[in-house]
């Protein structure tokens, strides 16, 4: 016997269907993404501060870079966002460490976010997706983590795995040791 979706499942899944097709999607299954040793694409961006950032300033000096990927409105908000705030915030403010939001709409919709979520995370904004092309997210709640000007690590999306690996190369680049809990994270890569 064939289910038939109707309604709002139908809805949802057309929606995402548009969204992958505008190139940053709730959803999407196309596995291309920068890989590890990939060269880190250079980007210049606008932040939530009104400064213009780049691949160079955010890595100065040695610096390891996290680039975390969000889509405004995504379903998976919610459930990963808190998730990201919980694995990086003693990471937020350190000199070693930058830590940002590549967010794809303007400021008003990234601090909309911010209030929403409680957080404190610094954003570029990229409405126009070239940061999120440049570095092939196809789904939000991906992240990339540059170092040395190489792509250190990129993953699609968010899981237990990803998120302590992610607080373990911040905290190695601290000095520190990442002991937060990240068992409320899904086991198997989710993303939005």
């Amino acid at each position: 016997m064939r289910k038939v979706m109707s309604g709002a499942p139908r809805f949802a899944l057309a929606l995402c269907s548009v969204l992958a097709l505008a190139g940053f999607a709730c959803t999407s299954q196309d596995t291309a993404a920068v890989k590890s040793d990939d060269a880190a694409p250079n980007f210049s961006g606008t932040g939530d501060d009104g400064k213009t950032y780049t691949l160079s300033s955010l890595t100065e000096g040695g610096k390891t870079l996290v680039l975390y990927f969000v889509k405004n409105g995504c379903s998976a908000n919610p459930m990963a966002v808190p998730l990201f705030k919980k694995m990086s915030a003693s990471f937020l403010k350190s000199d070693k460490v930058n830590f940002i939001v590549v967010f794809n709409d303007e400021k008003p919709a990234f601090d909309d976010f911010k209030k929403e979520f409680g957080v404190e995370f610094r954003a570029i904004l990229d409405p126009k997706h070239e940061i999120i092309h440049a570095y092939k997210a196809k789904n939000s709640q991906g992240s990339a983590i540059v170092r040395d000007g190489k792509i250190l690590k990129h993953w699609r999306g968010f899981s237990q795995g990803s998120l302590k690996e992610t607080g373990e190369i911040m905290a190695s680049a601290t000095g520190t040791k990442f002991e937060v809990d990240m068992s409320d994270a899904p086991s198997r890569e989710s993303f939005g």
